[in-house]
């Protein structure tokens, strides 16, 4: 895999905008509920270093274009970039005990909820793996903005639970207001051992109308 990026199945000033947030964090294990329709670990994989890890968990992983399998065509470019995939073919409450014994004495440092985005499979994902998180870790909820009542769902789970973590948002500009690319990213990072949570501390939420500016709760 050559270290570029390719943008399918996310909007380009949404990626380019999670690269800005994570740049620099650590990477070494990647897990990722529902991996039907997407090529988010593709997109992140030329900065993730060689010998990573990536855990993806979907009942039903597998989607076809062209005749193409996606999920095989993703698996084939992580193995080529020398990162190790594994895909877990259950819901992620069935799954948690193999990733926990993937994991071992490690934990999770990157987090990618995009799973069936009700209010339930959200708070479920994040109540399961949030134990598992590497202090200082991020986690990303997907699809927050997206034109559905099921980003309205996720959308709910992260303002229910954002307040005592640093906190990035990204909403599409106002040309895609309307527009079944109006996908929306909210990234959570998890305290390490520098930080202090604050109870009751109050963030201030903006939605970012230009797509490159960053907003660090």
């Amino acid at each position: 895999m050559e270290h570029g990026i390719s943008y399918k199945s996310q909007d380009y000033f949404e990626f380019i905008w999670e690269m800005e947030v994570l740049e620099g964090a650590k990477k070494d294990m990647v897990v990722e509920t529902g991996v039907l329709y997407g090529a988010w670990p593709y997109l992140l994989a030329p900065s993730m270093p060689k010998g990573s890890r990536y855990i993806g968990i979907d009942p039903h992983p597998y989607w076809s274009i062209a005749g193409i399998d996606r999920l095989s065509w993703v698996v084939s470019e992580l193995m080529e970039a020398e990162i190790i995939p594994l895909i877990i073919e259950e819901k992620a409450e069935d799954g948690i005990e193999t990733v926990k014994s993937v994991l071992g004495e490690r934990t999770i440092d990157i987090l990618h909820i995009d799973g069936d985005h009700t209010k339930e499979g959200a708070m479920t994902d994040w109540n399961l793996f949030k134990p598992l998180m590497t202090p200082g870790g991020f986690v990303i909820f997907h699809d927050m903005y997206a034109r559905s009542k099921e980003a309205v769902d996720v959308k709910d789970v992260v303002f229910d639970i954002y307040w005592p973590y640093r906190m990035w948002t990204f909403k599409n500009s106002e040309a895609l207001k309307n527009s079944i690319h109006q996908k929306g990213v909210a990234i959570l990072q998890m305290p390490d051992e520098r930080d202090e949570i604050v109870q009751g501390k109050e963030n201030k939420i903006k939605d970012l109308d230009d797509p490159l500016s960053l907003i660090n709760i």
